[in-house]
């Protein structure tokens, strides 16, 4: 089996015992040139999980394994165009939602708040990445404050939810948690205007 780390290529034994070098390799390179990884690409098969465990269960049945790597700021930037990407359709998804909260919640009402609860999940994940990192973008620490400051209304929006008052919850996603994703996405945008070169990206 080979392994395809950019511009080097290692040959092993297709055999259990050679994957211990093979992952001491990888773990070394990483190391040496600063990168991070973020997958492996296995003869045609992208793995993003649990690579270790495909790989030693799977041993002797693939022929490449190249490592999908990029450096801390190219991870960073990736993160903060996909944050702009999903807010650019997540804010007005999340206007017609509080529109709907002033009348009687429908289904298609409780489909977009679930899809919501999920990506405030995913920005408050994003934020945690970017935040260790080693490439911190300027005025970062504003749009961490913007999106905490939605927090407390997270628990008056469950109180309203318990109680059933749906203008309640129509308000505090409208005037409370609404304005702060839009500010929130003006404030990621104009770091990637500063500090991201946008067609290197996409």
């Amino acid at each position: 089996m080979e392994l395809i780390f950019q511009e080097l290529s290692i040959n092993y034994d297709s055999k259990a015992g050679s994957l211990k070098a093979l992952f001491q390799d990888m773990e070394r390179l990483l190391a040496e040139r600063n990168l991070v990884l973020y997958g492996i690409k296995i003869d045609d098969k992208e793995i993003f999980d649990d690579y270790i465990q495909y790989l030693e269960e799977e041993v002797g049945r693939y022929s490449t394994i190249k490592p999908m790597v990029a450096t801390r700021k190219e991870i960073r930037d990736n993160l903060l165009l996909s944050t702009e990407q999903y807010l650019m359709r997540a804010n007005p998804a999340l206007k017609q939602m509080s529109s709907q909260f002033y009348r009687e919640p429908s289904e298609d009402t409780w489909t977009l708040f679930q899809q919501w609860s999920e990506g405030f999940e995913w920005i408050q994940r994003m934020l945690e990445n970017i935040t260790i990192s080693c490439h911190l973008p300027i005025g970062w620490d504003q749009c961490k404050q913007t999106f905490f400051e939605t927090h407390p209304f997270l628990v008056d929006l469950e109180q309203a939810m318990e109680h059933g008052d749906w203008t309640l919850v129509g308000d505090i996603l409208t005037h409370e948690i609404l304005p702060r994703y839009e500010s929130l996405h003006f404030q990621i945008s104009m770091i990637i205007d500063q500090e991201v070169v946008r067609d290197d990206l996409n």
